[in-house]
């Protein structure tokens, strides 16, 4: 890339023969390649003027993969190889910056601990917040030098008594390990699945590049992000994407701190931002596709990181290959060769209309949709919710292990379950999912089953009686099983402070499927109200208010379909009302719409293969209601379907 111009930071590659080989040869690295790299290596610290591991003048890389087909996420990187004690000290002084080179180890040992020996960074991260707690901070930046410097070496204990032996500190060893562990991350099961949806070969093996590293959390004047060329839900030609200041790439991602958005990066790096925008230019220019891109900014200084062709939604695909012919970057024979013929498939069938609902409340910036992954448990739909920044609502282990299978992060699952195993709530808590507690007793149960409670916790709240608007009544909660009443909620939310919960949510239970614009915005002010008396008596932070679901699809001809637009503005009404004059206008609004997001988009096709006349007619057909993309439910079809004989194998 650095000749068309780029700036790219040096390195070199490990091929994906070498990856090839490394699995015929039993997940050995032979000799030769070995020496390959040993000579590479030389290569890039006589171009640097640096050397790996020397304490006087020390080389940085990074690890990554590089497969021949775009696989975003689903393999492995290590940031920050080539530290050791001897190093960091060296790095802290010679650049004035103690603080910088601390969090540079304590990363990279949770990096290379988690990804190439798999101990699991829940157990760093447990470090983490309770190095935040004692020191009353919330952020991670807010960590002095010299706290880093402990939690480093309480990482390194961590390592020890994990894997036996002590972390290592030469950073030959660390550079072999890693390359290894890339290799194994083309056969995890993530990878496997997403080849296997993508049709990418599993010969193919993928590469490993090895480059400078460059820094975006050295301060304030640094920073990194991921964007794309275009949007890569509905193709719009504009820069999409989010970064952070003061920050590595897998914060980005990882959900501890909220990226702005992409257009921001101009106010806080103008130059580079500038010359951002010329390099998204030639990189389309020369993949004639849009582009997904990881960049870093080191004092003002860009750098390119990566880039692959982006993906992109049906509608999006069909909208770039247009536009990229329009723009005179492809022919129109080209454009239709870069449509998969699925994605034509799919946009002859209704859409998904997750960009209505994220429009209808565009006007709270935290606002989530968790789809119900128990409406339709099928990984492959949900991915494409996932294009459209959904997360998923999970009420069993099943879901949480699908939910985890198909890429979710921090902060992306909602578990709520009424009667829930301990190890279902340790899952949730391992996978970075919010647990949802449905009853005042599981304080105890998620306290015995993690060890401590959650920073970020949320409760669900069931205010009895009957919930109706005007004459119509909507649903009985006092007469249902979920949720806690209004006194055991201020209870449980005094209980879970004082245990040490800081980020508190509440979780609506009320009707399920509601025909009605104004059933979301009446719940809205019922639970906007109780948010406001819980902060206020229980001094709890409320992070975030979950309206869960009820926002309904019509099944009857007579039945109008809701407006989500409508709805949406009907909330924000009462959210300025209620909220605001409360001081409460950061919190931010959920919702969990499993059957209106995927219920109407979907049909069941079945053979008729057996006929019964008796008092009535019966028709025996090749399918059960479990293959229907949302089962039977709640009076969910029409009454006419309990008439058939539904065999229980499909």
């Amino acid at each position: 890339m650095t000749s068309i111009g780029l700036p790219v930071p040096q390195g070199f590659t490990v091929s994906t023969e070498a990856c090839t080989a490394y699995y015929e040869d039993g997940k050995q690295i032979s000799p030769e390649i070995c020496a390959q790299i040993d000579n590479k290596l030389a290569e890039l610290e006589a171009e640097t003027g640096k050397k790996l591991g020397d304490p006087t003048n020390p080389l940085l890389v990074s690890v990554r993969s590089g497969a021949r087909a775009s696989m975003p996420g689903m393999m492995d990187t290590i940031l920050n190889l080539g530290l050791n004690e001897e190093v960091v000290e060296t790095l802290a002084e010679a650049s004035g910056n103690p603080r910088w080179a601390w969090d540079c180890y304590r990363r990279f040992i949770q990096m290379f601990s988690d990804v190439v020996m798999e101990v699991g960074k829940k157990y760093f991260e447990e470090l983490i917040d309770k190095m935040k707690a004692d020191r009353g901070v919330k952020q991670d930046v807010e960590l002095t030098a010299e706290d880093l410097k402990e939690l480093a070496n309480q990482f390194k204990a961590e390592y020890k008594e994990k894997i036996g032996s002590d972390f290592p500190s030469d950073p030959k060893e660390q550079l072999m390990e890693a390359v290894k562990a890339v290799f194994r991350s083309w056969d995890n099961p993530r990878a496997n699945v997403y080849r296997r949806d993508n049709d990418i070969p599993y010969s193919w093996g993928t590469a490993v590049n090895v480059q400078m590293m460059a820094f975006g959390n050295m301060g304030d004047d640094c920073g990194t992000g991921v964007a794309f060329t275009r949007d890569p839900a509905t193709g719009e030609n504009g820069l999409f994407g989010e970064f952070l200041t003061n920050a590595q790439g897998e914060d980005v991602v990882a959900g501890v701190r909220t990226p702005m958005h992409i257009s921001e990066m101009e106010e806080k790096f103008p130059e580079a931002f500038v010359q951002f925008k010329q390099v998204c230019e030639t990189l389309e220019k020369h993949y004639r596709d849009m582009q997904d891109m990881e960049f870093t900014v080191e004092h003002g200084k860009l750098y390119m990181l990566q880039t692959r062709n982006g993906k992109r939604t049906a509608q999006a695909a069909l909208k770039i290959a247009c536009d990229l012919v329009d723009e005179g970057m492809r022919t129109e024979e080209e454009a239709v060769a870069m449509i998969d013929p699925r994605n034509l498939d799919s946009l002859l069938h209704p859409q998904f209309d997750a960009k209505a609902l994220k429009e209808a409340f565009a006007w709270n910036k935290g606002f989530k949709e968790f789809f119900a992954v128990k409406a339709t448990p099928n990984p492959y739909l949900i991915q494409i919710l996932q294009e459209y920044g959904c997360g998923c609502d999970c009420s069993s282990m099943t879901e949480l292990m699908l939910s985890k299978a198909i890429g979710c992060k921090k902060g992306d699952i909602m578990f709520s379950s009424n009667d829930t195993p301990e190890a279902e709530f340790r899952y949730a808590n391992e996978i970075g999912g919010i647990i949802n507690l449905d009853d005042i007793t599981h304080i105890k149960a998620v306290e015995k089953a993690v060890g401590y409670i959650p920073k970020t916790i949320s409760c669900r709240y069931n205010p009895g009686g009957v919930f109706k608007i005007s004459n119509d009544i909507m649903d009985n909660p006092g007469d249902a099983k979920y949720g806690m009443t209004t006194e055991q909620i201020f209870e449980a939310f005094r209980t879970l402070k004082a245990k040490g919960a800081e980020n508190f949510g509440i979780h609506a239970f009320l009707a399920s499927n509601t025909v009605t614009n104004e059933y979301y915005p009446m719940l809205a002010k019922v639970m906007f109200e109780l948010a406001v008396k819980l902060q206020k008596e229980t001094g709890a932070h409320i992070g975030f208010i979950n309206l869960s679901g009820g926002i309904g699809i019509p099944y009857r001809p007579d039945q109008t379909p809701n407006d989500i637009r409508v709805i949406g503005e009907g909330v924000r009404k009462v959210y300025e009302e209620v909220l605001v004059p409360a001081g409460m206008g950061d919190v931010a609004i959920y919702t969990e719409l499993g059957r209106f997001m995927m219920g109407p988009y979907g049909c069941l096709v079945t053979k008729a293969i057996h006929e019964k006349h008796t008092h009535k007619e019966y028709i025996g057909v090749d399918a059960c209601a479990v293959n229907l993309m949302r089962p039977a439910m709640y009076g969910a079809y029409p009454v006419s379907y309990t008439h058939l004989t539904l065999p229980t194998i499909a």
